[in-house]
């Protein structure tokens, strides 16, 4: 059994890696006295990390020393296979997009190959989703579903999130998504329409957020993107997830679009808008990974602005901390139950918050099963009441 000194080794070789001030020697240092299963378990973590294709990249870059060709091998498959799957989403998603635009039907590609594209400027930089994702306009769902028809598409089933990270104040049930297939060849790429963002982003705030979209161009395509300030608070939110703890691929992307935009970023903004919606916790805890993990460079002043009272930090570092973060060290120590609180607790404002709006609802939850989430399938979907 590897002992955690040494699982320790492997995660700094991983980390060392991909900061911004890789210091060869430092890392060949690090790996010099690797044996066989060492690589074994840093090929096991850099891919369950969703970073491989980035790290692939690094250690080629780096011209290390002693690195067995087989890991090198293995890896370079895995890079190869993930820059086709992109470029199959790519050529998908442009297909989409172009036809929407058309009816004149604004969308939004959320993850996925647009996010390569505008965080890393490589396709092959960035793991390939499982499907594509598109933020569509509400009063428009209808008139998007026919389009997508056109293309070949099919309904499957609409999406129901009732769980406990949603703010306590929304309905119980809050459809997110419509999720389609599409006939013939092309079935390897799906397709999952939103009209908000895990629940937050409703009314005002989501046409807020489609008033800040902007143009951007990629390769020499024009796709309509989240605005930096609307994108940092998006990944946020999508790196916390109760069953897998923060997605290291999610804090990343945090750190990528820091490195690069993070001078012309609206700090201010930021912080008005996650104390607007409530979301102060769920800004900060992932930043301060991404800060501690890959060393990024955050503004001390724009942390301390939505630094949670020390009571909070403890309880929620109960849950969100080093060892259950780094996938090499997850004994799930802290079992279901007490994720779900600190889940729930992560989306409150403050204690109180927390224990007045949803204990009741935690409880009562777990007392019917009923499950983190909930998914239903429909031939057609409902209107939402927003």
């Amino acid at each position: 059994m590897t002992k955690v000194k040494d699982i320790r080794e492997v995660e700094s070789a991983f980390l060392l890696v991909l900061r911004e001030d890789i210091k060869r020697d430092e890392v060949n240092k690090r790996i010099e006295k690797f044996n066989n299963y060492d690589w074994q378990i840093l090929y096991s973590f850099v891919v369950k990390s969703g970073l491989f294709p980035l790290f692939y990249t690094r250690l080629l870059n780096l011209k290390l020393k002693n690195i067995p060709l087989e890991f090198v091998s293995k890896l370079k498959n895995l890079y190869l296979l993930n820059l086709n799957r992109n470029l199959i989403l790519e050529q998908e998603l442009l297909r989409i997009v172009a036809h929407l635009e058309r009816s004149k039907l604004p969308v939004i590609p959320i993850k996925g190959p647009a996010l390569a594209r505008f965080l890393y400027n490589d396709l092959a930089l960035r793991q390939a989703s499982c499907d594509l994702d598109l933020l569509i306009k509400y009063e428009r769902i209808k008139e998007a579903e026919t389009r997508l028809f056109e293309l070949g598409y099919f309904l499957t089933s609409v999406e129901y999130k009732q769980d406990f990270l949603q703010p306590a104040h929304l309905a119980g049930s809050i459809m997110q998504a419509q999720v389609f297939k599409p006939a013939g060849e092309s079935a390897a790429v799906n397709l999952d329409l939103h009209w908000c963002i895990r629940g937050f982003f409703l009314d005002n705030q989501i046409q807020e957020l489609w008033n800040n979209a902007r143009w951007v161009n990629l390769d020499g395509k024009k796709i309509l993107m989240l605005s930096n300030e609307d994108l940092i608070i998006y990944l946020s939110l999508i790196s916390i997830s109760l069953l897998e703890f923060v997605q290291l691929k999610y804090l990343y992307d945090i750190h990528q679009l820091i490195t690069i935009f993070g001078n012309k970023l609206n700090w201010e903004k930021v912080v008005w808008k996650a104390k607007q919606l409530g979301l102060n916790f769920c800004l900060y805890f992932p930043l301060k990974l991404s800060q501690q993990l890959f060393l990024t460079d955050i503004p001390k002043d724009f942390l301390a602005d939505i630094t949670p009272p020390w009571m909070s930090r403890k309880l929620i570092s109960l849950w969100l901390n080093e060892n259950n973060i780094l996938t090499l060290r997850r004994d799930y120590k802290t079992g279901l139950p007490l994720r779900i609180l600190m889940g729930r607790y992560f989306y409150s404002n403050n204690l109180n918050d927390f224990l007045k709006k949803s204990c009741l609802k935690i409880l009562k939850g777990v007392a019917k099963n009923a499950g983190l989430n909930r998914i239903e399938k429909e031939p057609r979907y409902r209107y939402a009441h927003n």
